[in-house]
């Protein structure tokens, strides 16, 4: 009786140290997985804040020095006309600084495009991004690329449907914690679609209306410009326990 009594305070004493050390591990797996989506996160914002401190010079130093003189130059041809005279010559100096102007915000618009959507395009930097951003993070991540090579997309659209991908991708790692990402790049009935299906924490379409119309976030604004800017269309949905991203823009 002692013994048998003994045996069995024995295998509950283990199981409850197996159930410690199993809970244990899975705290320390999830601290090391919140730590990476906090160095993801810190990593985002860093080259964000690095970006448009770059950006912000280069409009200072090549568009807004040239808007300076042109308003000075469209001054005195105000001054002129005042007089009832017209100041050709510094009406064709404003004329020139604004077409230099132009110029310069071209080339950076150009410049702003990543070296690696010029370089592989949309389909291939896609895959590398959301590769990168995904490694370490989850277990299971897939990337399908059915985008016929004989389909044209302007800059604009690739770079602005680049950067969208990447903020859903980024949201998608830090607020839903996937454990498994598939992502297909497609062309069907004159559209360009990026699907992305996940089995983490889902939203429906109205739950991302919601969020966009009282949210603040900065992520989500900068969504909103970028759909807004080539007039595209995001839809989230959920189906038992998974989720699925989808964006849209129509090609003519």
């Amino acid at each position: 009786m002692g013994f048998a009594f003994l045996m069995g305070l024995g295998m509950v004493l283990l199981a409850r140290k197996n159930q410690v050390i199993h809970e244990l591990g899975n705290r320390l797996i999830q601290e090391e997985k919140d730590k990476k989506e906090i160095e993801l996160l810190h990593n985002t914002i860093t080259s964000q804040e690095t970006e448009r401190n770059r950006i912000a010079r280069r409009l200072h130093d090549e568009v807004g020095a040239l808007l300076s003189i042109v308003s000075k130059n469209l001054s005195h041809v105000e001054d002129s006309f005042k007089k009832g005279q017209v100041n050709k010559e510094f009406f064709y100096n404003a004329v020139e600084l604004l077409d230099e102007g132009t110029h310069n915000l071209r080339n950076l618009f150009k410049e702003l495009m990543p070296h690696y959507l010029v370089r592989f395009g949309l389909a291939e930097s896609l895959r590398r991004m959301s590769s990168q951003k995904s490694k370490h993070v989850i277990n299971d991540f897939k990337f399908i690329d059915e985008l016929p090579e004989e389909v044209e997309l302007s800059d604009e659209v690739m770079m602005h449907f680049f950067y969208i991908a990447s903020e859903l991708i980024t949201n998608l790692l830090k607020h839903s914690h996937p454990n498994s990402i598939s992502i297909k790049i497609c062309f069907e009935n004159q559209n360009l679609l990026l699907c992305i299906e996940h089995d983490g924490i889902t939203i429906t379409q109205d739950d991302y209306l919601r969020l966009s119309e009282y949210s603040e976030n900065l992520g989500l604004e900068n969504i909103r410009y970028r759909l807004n800017m080539i007039q595209a269309q995001l839809f989230f949905s959920r189906d038992n326990n998974t989720g699925l991203i989808k964006l849209s823009k129509q090609i003519d």
